[in-house]
């Protein structure tokens, strides 16, 4: 994963600023769209790995799971133009779907990025939702879109 993640870098860094700009020695991507799984997790960052809060590469590897694999860090989640947060969908680990992770990460007290990674996005965030993921989230967070009904929240928007 250290490999591949050193890799992935090196080959960000090559691309020239007028495509890939930086701001305070970081990649501002167009869009991150990252995914939320139901524990929390965005991107490779999961709770209780020491991931979730280096502060120094672009890209960092995660020895989690088979095979390893490589994540954006936080800050390079945040320093892009728009954050687009989507979760979706129940499955038999998750029969409940994203409900519970969607309702802590985007209001949820007592909450840390060490604790539900998705958290630490809130207020740059966009949070695309389904209404299983969106049933805990409060009236006031919940925009009914007409796309085969999804509920579109207009979280955090910058």
């Amino acid at each position: 994963a250290e490999e591949a993640a050193a890799a992935y870098a090196d080959s960000l860094a090559e691309v020239p600023e007028a495509m890939l700009p930086c701001a305070g020695g970081l990649p501002c991507f167009d869009v991150m769209l990252l995914g939320m799984g139901d524990d929390g997790h965005i991107g490779s960052l999961h709770p209780g790995r020491p991931e979730v809060l280096l502060p120094g590469p672009w890209v960092l590897p995660v020895e989690q799971g088979s095979p390893a694999s490589f994540t954006m860090s936080l800050p390079v989640m945040h320093a892009a133009r728009e954050v687009i947060v989507a979760a979706f969908g129940i499955s038999e680990k998750a029969p409940l779907g994203k409900a519970d992770a969607a309702y802590r990460a985007i209001e949820g007290p007592d909450v840390t990025p060490e604790t539900l990674p998705a958290c630490a996005l809130r207020g740059c965030a966009s949070w695309l939702l389904d209404d299983v993921a969106a049933a805990q989230l409060s009236a006031c967070y919940r925009v009914q879109d007409d796309v085969a009904g999804a509920s579109k929240l207009l979280v955090g928007y910058r």
